[in-house]
């Protein structure tokens, strides 16, 4: 009895308790210590179950060559093929999702890897009336093989993330509806160097229009924040780049991205002042770089 007491006490502090308190994350890791290695086979093992690669950042590398020592870390952006995209392009608010982003980093010696807990995403009202149960399910089935892919590899799940979602609520994205009256493509042009000016990088975008509907997704990054946070809550890297999404419609130029205050109140337990004023201050700005161009 005693052996299992003290087995039960071991597990409970080798738990990431900030993902358990906030189970908007999943997270594994591993003994493996060749970075490069793993995250070839993780790769490897992505196309081979079909969860097709659309982009492979090398965060580490960009940050390091700015002269600032960062510990290996990339993010695989992936989960991607004709249905997702289908869905992505009927409903692009779910671009958080799909295509998925696949943190893989080095963490005290051991390289782990985090995605995202789509429950919280779909358990969305809005998600939920604007997807069918089929596109719900399609969804969810493939981050349980991206899941099993993961464990397959030799990863042990670090969260308890399951038993704790039902309890989580978060209002995910921003939105907003502007008014602006010259084409596609000079708010599209405006939009860029807005975010360009506050070294918001454009690393790769998606053109997502429909035969009568304009829209796209930006995936968008500034080195400097993301490695300031990305150090002590490597997690979020699972939400980079940060996705704007863009359509037109009747009201307006309709815009929308991940809550970054909802973020701030759910975690700031766990961040630094600095972390928490990165946070309010990228919200700001691209809030203000929005405003400028109506």
């Amino acid at each position: 009895m005693m052996l299992k007491i003290i087995t039960l006490i071991a597990l409970l502090i080798s738990i990431n308790f900030s993902s358990y308190a906030n189970p908007l994350f999943q997270s594994y890791t591993s003994d493996k210590e060749n970075f490069t290695e793993s995250l070839e086979k993780l790769k490897s093992k992505l196309e081979e179950k079909g969860l097709k690669i659309v982009k492979v950042l090398p965060l580490s590398e960009s940050v390091n060559s700015r002269g600032i020592d960062f510990d290996d870390y990339y993010i695989v952006v992936g989960c991607f093929d004709e249905k997702a995209k289908n869905i992505l392009k009927n409903f692009p608010y779910i671009s958080n999702l799909i295509p998925c982003s696949i943190s893989i980093y080095k963490k005290d010696g051991k390289i782990n890897i985090s995605i995202l807990n789509p429950d919280i995403f779909l358990q969305d009202v809005k998600v939920r009336k604007n997807l069918s149960w089929e596109e719900i399910r399609y969804i969810r089935n493939r981050y349980d093989l991206l899941k099993r892919s993961i464990i397959s590899l030799g990863y042990k799940p670090i969260n308890f993330y399951s038993k704790n979602s039902k309890n989580f609520k978060m209002k995910v994205m921003y939105e907003e509806v502007g008014q602006f009256n010259g084409p596609e493509e000079e708010f599209d042009m405006l939009l860029r160097s807005g975010l360009e000016g506050i070294n918001m990088n454009v690393v790769m975008e998606m053109d997502l229009s429909l035969p009568d509907k304009w829209q796209k997704t930006y995936f968008i990054c500034n080195l400097s924040y993301g490695a300031e946070i990305l150090k002590s809550f490597p997690q979020f890297g699972s939400l980079a780049p940060c996705r704007i999404n863009l359509y037109k419609s009747k009201e307006g130029y309709n815009i929308s991205y991940i809550n970054i205050l909802e973020l701030v109140s759910k975690f700031k337990s766990k961040m630094s002042e600095k972390e928490i004023d990165i946070f309010i201050k990228l919200d700001r700005e691209i809030k203000e770089v929005l405003s400028e161009i109506r």
